[in-house]
């Protein structure tokens, strides 16, 4: 009864219903949700798999005396020779201390034994309720076909085999190859992930971009086509507000070529490594720091390379500068391949 109730409780709260021909994104949607809820959404996907030990302990044989040799009684003992009392003892000892080494080695197996036990339990346990899940949304009918497997089918999955039974992997491939065929509904997920999207500055920027690859994937396999530049444009567009305007005064030198989403993304990668200490300060001030001037308007980027011949012309038969007033406001270029300043 309690059963029925946890069931009826996880339906209305997850809204899972029952499988059909027509819903599967939805259930698929519903039942995930309702299995991570549970934590055994690691389990049925196949990503948490039982437990294997790569490297056991190794006991061995045990060891033996030497073949011919028999323990004597003190009295016999005490009647031999000194020397033969010498070698009796050296064989003696040796055999106890290979039994001890033995014996450890023997307690560290058993208790891996037991270690190995308790997992493949536990692991187990949640196999079965994460089936227990599935099926509990499946008509009667579609129930009973999804979980018929051979035994040929169980032996080639190393988890069912090492189980003795299907797993919850198994029966949701299963299920997922005879209904899965993405539609508006999985559109609609990835587009709204995509479009939520942000850049944590607390997390390696390089895994939340991977990420966010994998999206872009789904929306192509689905034909929605992203332009490079776009991806660039919203890859800057979603860099953390404590940067300030380092998206505007990094675009600003980045040439219309090279803006690409590759390339925005090293960039961000250097700037995270620089705002979290990871690049040296003159590594920094080499590869993505430009000269700071004060500027009151937009500058001519034609002509503000530095060590440009067009600059080194213009500054012959020149008189010795006045001294530049302090920057109000610096910028910072954030390329790696070029530096600009800016001239007023």
């Amino acid at each position: 009864m309690s059963s029925n109730n946890a069931i009826n409780n996880a339906e209305s709260i997850f809204n899972v219903p029952i499988l059909n021909t027509t819903n599967y994104e939805f259930w698929n949607y519903a039942i995930t949700r309702l299995l991570e809820a549970k934590g055994l959404s690691r389990v049925a996907s196949g990503t948490q798999k039982r437990y294997v030990n790569t490297s056991p302990t190794e006991t061995g044989n045990a060891p033996s005396l030497p073949e011919g040799f028999v323990l004597v009684s003190n009295e016999v003992f005490n009647a031999l020779t000194e020397s033969e009392q010498s070698s009796y003892n050296q064989i003696v000892d040796t055999f106890a201390h290979e039994w001890d080494q033995y014996q450890i080695l023997v307690n560290k197996h058993d208790r891996e034994l037991v270690e190995t036990y308790k997992l493949h339990s536990s692991w187990d346990d949640k196999d079965e309720q994460a089936l227990g899940f599935i099926s509990s949304y499946l008509p009667n009918d579609v129930g009973l076909e999804m979980r018929e497997f051979t035994r040929d089918e169980i032996e080639e999955d190393p988890c069912a085999k090492a189980k003795g039974d299907y797993t919850a992997k198994m029966l949701w491939d299963k299920i997922d190859k005879k209904y899965s065929s993405p539609g508006p509904t999985s559109w609609f997920l990835d587009f709204k992930e995509f479009m939520s999207w942000t850049l944590d500055e607390k997390k390696d920027p390089a895994n939340q971009i991977t990420s966010l690859g994998a999206v872009l994937t789904r929306l192509k396999a689905y034909g929605f086509t992203v332009d490079e530049k776009f991806r660039a444009l919203f890859l800057m567009d979603r860099i953390p507000q404590s940067w300030g305007n380092y998206a505007q005064f990094t675009l600003a030198t980045i040439k219309p070529k090279n803006l690409t989403m590759a390339h925005v993304e090293g960039l961000i990668l250097v700037e995270y490594k620089r705002r979290t200490g990871q690049s040296s300060e003159s590594s920094l001030l080499t590869r993505i720091t430009g000269d700071r001037r004060k500027f009151d308007s937009a500058p001519n980027w034609n002509n503000q390379k530095v060590g440009s011949s067009k600059q080194k012309n213009q500054d012959k038969g020149k008189g010795k500068q006045p001294k530049p007033q302090e920057p109000s406001k610096t910028v910072t270029t954030g390329d790696a391949v070029e530096i600009y300043t800016f001239h007023v």
